[in-house]
């Protein structure tokens, strides 16, 4: 995917940036538009269908009707003004029109990514999540960054094709448009320290003692098929599986062990059972236990909240912890505000909204959680980080996506959060890709996707370094809307002639 996303802007820039063909106003932006839904639904939308329909169970024409609204409104139509905004250039030199693109294309995403629900799902730059070389460029601007690169490349491709199509000196662009990210990859991997600060557990077979500067995580993974984590008579059989993989772990020196998103399917605070059960599992293995878990809250007025939460809890100690889901995932576990309209409740579980971030404490340890969808937001990460966090542990359950690539999609884009910041990052999900992630944004360990499975990492201590992009935030996107700004008004002055 990487490679394929410097070609984006290739095709878009012979249709949108030829200054000898420029396409009305109407034409650019009902073509622009079409690219943009069509685009979102053939590579990041379609298997919102097969959820709708196959999970949620809904009718096909409600499913069809469902997908086309979410991804028009939350990508298609951004994608679509990104592109059309970029056609208004045409009458810009080769070297504007190029900047132009990029930072268009840009700003749209970050548009998309706070307007309405706010939607950062499949940007451009996410294609580059198993390349550690580009990825550093995340720590000055985002995913952003690399958002901008790649439109820029393949925008230099497309206008420089098109000069040598005509006859003109079009090598230079397209020579530009290898060279670039060719130097960014080469920055990148130069950037990147020889000896990973994370390593996977060399030994499993004794038992090893974990210093203060070193936290042992075993990732605890299960393949639980779409509707059977809910069925109410798999309960005790869905908790039994994830105690019994939790307990190969036992005598390894296991600091914390992670299980996924609704590992425990039920409000586990209303089952002081289960909740005396995971404490015993604590103490016996010596370990703290992280897992999802719904939540429920007593409002006094005869009605009562419910949380998508996590639980954390530690040995020793007969009390845990719990942290609420702050960012619910639109249409199935919340319905945005602008679409109440439409949508009378979520297709899912009606959830409540979190009041705020909560860092979990272990041995010293600042644990930043994050529950499936929030891993998408990076702001989520860098609020952490300004308070200190060293280690980001995401749980997920994407085994409810059914058919189709977004349980991969998911992890791709939550790896960003690791370079971002500099930190590490622990995934673990059910149904999909679980791994760990060392803060340049490499792959330190991955148990199989889609089966049950323990991995048990090292994770050392990073340094408590603030990344340009955790102290700035979307600072270069800004930037990118304003330099959009400035070349509208330019293109205005221009005489209508390319050159």
């Amino acid at each position: 995917m990487g490679a394929a996303a410097f070609l984006v802007g290739f095709p878009l820039a012979c249709v949108f940036l030829d200054g000898r063909a420029a396409l009305t106003t109407r034409s650019g932006l009902v073509t622009a538009v079409f690219f943009g839904e069509l685009t979102t639904v053939a590579v990041g939308g379609y298997w919102l269908y097969h959820a709708a329909n196959g999970f949620f169970g809904k009718t096909p024409l409600t499913s069809l009707l469902f997908t086309g609204v979410v991804t028009l409104t939350h990508a298609g139509l951004f994608i679509g003004f990104g592109v059309f905004t970029a056609s208004r250039l045409t009458r810009l030199p080769a070297a504007l029109r190029i900047l132009g693109f990029a930072s268009s294309w840009t700003a749209w995403e970050l548009a998309r990514s706070k307007l309405l629900y706010g939607c950062p799902w499949d940007l451009l730059g996410h294609a580059f999540s198993r390349s550690p070389a580009l990825m550093q460029l995340t720590a000055v601007g985002g995913v952003y960054a690399l958002s901008f690169l790649a439109a820029a490349a393949g925008s230099a491709l497309g206008i420089g094709w098109m000069a040598w199509r005509r006859g003109e000196n079009g090598w230079r662009w397209m020579l530009a448009g290898i060279l670039v990210p060719a130097a960014a990859w080469a920055g990148g991997t130069l950037a990147l320290p020889r000896e990973k600060p994370s390593v996977p557990a060399a030994s499993l077979a004794t038992d090893a003692t974990s210093s203060t500067d070193t936290l042992r995580v075993a990732i605890v993974q299960t393949a639980i098929g779409k509707r059977e984590l809910w069925e109410e008579g798999l309960r005790a059989v869905h908790l039994d599986r994830f105690d019994r993989l939790s307990r190969r772990t036992a005598g390894k020196g296991v600091d914390l062990v992670v299980w996924a998103e609704n590992a425990v399917p039920f409000g586990l605070d209303a089952h002081p059972a289960v909740v005396e059960r995971l404490q015993n599992l604590c103490d016996e293995l010596g370990a703290a236990v992280l897992l999802g878990a719904p939540r429920s809250e007593n409002r006094g007025d005869g009605k009562g909240r419910l949380y998508n939460s996590i639980y954390f809890f530690r040995p020793g100690e007969r009390d845990y912890t719990a942290y609420d889901k702050t960012r619910l995932l639109p249409y199935i576990e919340s319905i945005p505000e602008f679409a109440r309209s439409f949508f009378s409740r979520s297709i899912g579980i009606e959830y409540t909204e979190g009041s705020s971030q909560q860092m979990l404490e272990l041995d010293g340890w600042r644990i930043a959680p994050l529950i499936c969808f929030e891993s998408t937001y990076p702001e989520l990460a860098t609020e952490y980080a300004a308070r200190g966090a060293d280690l980001l542990v995401n749980v997920s359950n994407d085994a409810w996506f059914d058919r189709g690539a977004a349980a991969e999609q998911h992890f791709a884009m939550s790896v960003f959060r690791a370079p971002e910041i500099r930190r590490p990052l622990v995934r673990v999900a059910n149904g999909g890709v679980s791994a760990a992630i060392d803060p340049f944004g490499r792959i330190l360990a991955s148990p199989a996707p889609r089966s049950d499975a323990v991995e048990i990492v090292d994770i050392q201590r990073p340094l408590q370094v603030r990344t340009w992009y955790s102290l700035t935030g979307d600072t270069f996107a800004w930037a990118c809307v304003l330099l959009t700004a400035a070349l509208l008004v330019a293109a205005r002055w221009e005489p209508a002639y390319p050159r």
